[in-house]
């Protein structure tokens, strides 16, 4: 190692004094140690004035699309999550009234169950009844039940009622019915006068057509 670099000395030694001893080479090597600095300077310049700019402009280019990007992620997780909670709202609105008319179809099924009950039904019709206004019971002479029908989501059951009476007392009985929440429909009704002087107490034929409402089974 140290006889190469002794070898190395005498080698740059002996440079230098032919470059001393021969103008010529000597002028030679400055102008080519010239050359290699204006090249390096040119190249510098060029650097500086030409690849920097567009490196910072590159950089800056970078940052304003990363604060882009994070500003319309955050814009549209925020957008996001105002359209998921507002869906959340409207579900839990949906629900909410799901649960009601769920309620107030179970309240009406019971009611309308308890009105169309065929016993409560029966009791009415024949005034059996406490609130009755008098007993029409042996006034009915004869009950046909009809065929049952369906309507708008309803079960109808006709009865077909016929008898005698004294006008007074149908006319009571009549209103009765009426108010009766157990009558579903009353129809087809037909008065006979039977012979005698026409009064409150006169004599009378009657039929009559009513029936209970029922919720149909197939809904």
């Amino acid at each position: 190692m140290k006889n190469r670099s002794t070898h190395i000395l005498q080698k740059g030694k002996n440079i230098y004094f032919l470059l001393r001893s021969d103008p010529a080479a000597s002028l030679q090597l400055r102008q080519l140690i010239l050359a290699i600095c204006i090249c390096c300077a040119a190249g510098y310049a060029a650097h500086v004035l030409l690849v920097e700019p567009k490196v910072s402009e590159l950089n800056k280019k970078k940052i304003s699309i990363e604060n882009l990007h994070q500003t319309t992620s955050a814009n549209e997780s925020i957008i996001l999550s105002a359209q998921v909670y507002s869906q959340h709202q409207k579900i839990k609105q949906l629900q909410e009234s799901i649960a009601i008319y769920s309620l107030q179809e179970k309240l009406l099924r019971e009611q309308w169950q308890h009105q169309g009950s065929n016993d409560l039904f029966h009791q009415t019709i024949f005034t059996l009844k406490t609130t009755s206004p008098r007993n029409m019971e042996p006034h009915i002479l004869k009950m046909t039940q009809g065929d049952t029908r369906s309507l708008h989501g309803f079960d109808l059951h006709p009865v077909k009622l016929e008898g005698r009476c004294f006008f007074n007392d149908f006319y009571h009985y009549l209103a009765y019915l009426e108010e009766s929440s157990e009558i579903g429909f009353l129809n087809s009704l037909q008065l006979v006068a039977l012979p005698g002087q026409l009064s409150e107490r006169t004599e009378i034929s009657f039929t009559l057509t009513l029936g209970r409402l029922e919720i149909s089974h197939d809904l």
